[in-house]
């Protein structure tokens, strides 16, 4: 522009020709502006008018001017550069200090494996539990069920189901299971449960739970990663061999018989060859050829009611035992009468006796009210009606008083030979 201010050239040739919107005299007087505008063409810049000088003489010819478009960004940037970077470093000395903070956090927590180990771990312990075939249940303290692996699932019906619950049966087992074992009846299995209860670290455990050793690191670092009172229940099928167990106890019934019945034989055998020795044949020769099976089945009759009362009298002790009977009630009283009519043998107790529910199933085989132990339950009052009914007699239980078990067996209305 000229030294009046009128535009000789510009960026813009519409400007060529106007004059310039502020005073200029300062510049032509010699002096160098810079100046933040908003009203110029440019919108908001920052430019700077500065003399055109004649070398020769020094005056002023002219005014140039020049400028850069600026936004509020820039400027609060510019001016408050110092301040930006003393606020960026104290926000990473912060994030370096909250970082380390939530490393030695982590580093605690986990007891000192990475993120990698971590997963390691979980895959090695999911795949462990997954390959044993005895059931894993975790119980929090109130009772939920926190963990449990597949073959907890299949055992206790949970596969395909929502939110896993402890069987009522099971859950009726585990204050007599801490520290020791339970056999119980799980939805037609013959379950027997484990239980350890998790303690807190340094504290005596009666009940046989030792606290693990990445528990009692766990408390050393004030870290809690198992609350207190937590349990692990240890579920093992016995189904299979329960079954075994009835079958050998029928094996081990049938054995006795057989062993009383070659008992009979040898001694008659022997008296046979007695008579022989003494030139007795015809007499041996009748010992041989008696038909004595009427006598022989009496005694073998008469040792299985003796076992059946055996196992009778074995049922009412178990059933005073019970914690919940007074002392006049812990009685047992056995009758056995044999007499024309027969044999009568009655074994009662003051127990509560069966449920009406459960007295059509006392005599079945494999069903018993007791828990299920090592040598098999369910046998016993089997075995008992089964004898009576063979013999023609009868088994049946009764309450009246007390609980009262009564075998029958009429006598055999056949003539028996004199010996």
């Amino acid at each position: 522009m000229d030294p009046d201010g009128m535009r000789l050239a510009s960026w813009r040739p519409e400007q060529v020709g106007v004059r310039y919107p502020k005073p200029v005299d300062a510049v032509v007087a010699g002096d160098t502006v810079v100046e933040l505008s908003s009203t110029g063409a440019a919108g908001r810049s920052m430019r700077a008018l500065a003399p055109v000088v004649d070398p020769e003489d020094g005056t002023v010819l002219g005014v140039v001017t020049m400028g850069v478009q600026i936004s509020d960004v820039t400027i609060l940037a510019e001016a408050q550069i110092p301040g930006i970077l003393l606020g960026s470093a104290a926000v990473a000395a912060v994030g370096l200090l909250v970082a380390w903070l939530v490393g030695r956090y982590l580093n605690r927590v986990t007891l000192g494996p990475g993120p990698e180990q971590i997963a390691e771990q979980f895959l090695l312990a999911e795949t462990a539990m997954d390959s044993l075939e005895a059931g894993v249940v975790v119980l929090a303290p109130d009772g939920r069920v926190r963990l449990h692996n597949d073959a907890a699932a299949r055992l206790l019906g949970w596969e395909g189901a929502g939110e896993p619950r402890l069987p009522t049966e099971l859950s009726a087992a585990l204050p007599g299971a801490v520290g020791g074992a339970a056999s119980l009846a799980v939805g037609g299995r013959v379950l027997v449960v484990q239980q350890r209860v998790v303690r807190a670290p340094g504290r005596s455990d009666p009940g046989g739970s030792v606290p693990p050793t990445a528990l009692a690191a766990a408390a050393r670092e004030g870290v809690t990663t198992a609350p207190s009172g937590s349990r692990v229940l240890v579920l093992h099928d016995r189904t299979d061999l329960q079954r075994l167990g009835d079958e050998l106890t029928v094996a081990h019934t049938l054995t006795t018989a057989l062993r009383a019945q070659t008992h009979e034989h040898a001694n008659q055998l022997h008296t046979a060859l007695a008579l022989v020795e003494s030139g007795r044949l015809e007499a041996a020769r009748a010992v041989l050829s008696r038909r004595a099976a009427d006598e022989e089945a009496s005694d073998d009759v008469l040792a299985a009611l003796l076992t059946a009362l055996g196992n009778l009298v074995d049922n009412a002790l178990d059933a005073d035992a019970a914690p919940d009977l007074s002392a006049a009630d812990r009685w047992v009283d056995v009758e056995v009468v044999s007499d024309a009519a027969g044999l009568l043998v009655q074994v009662a107790d003051g127990g509560p006796g069966p449920s009406d529910a459960d007295r059509g199933r006392l005599f079945d085989r494999g069903w018993s009210t007791k828990p299920v132990g090592a040598a098999g339950r369910g046998m016993g009052l089997w075995l008992t009606r089964r004898i009576a009914e063979e013999a023609g007699g009868v088994a049946d239980v009764a309450t009246d008083s007390g609980t009262v078990f009564t075998v029958e067996v009429p006598r055999d209305p056949r003539p028996q030979e004199e010996t």
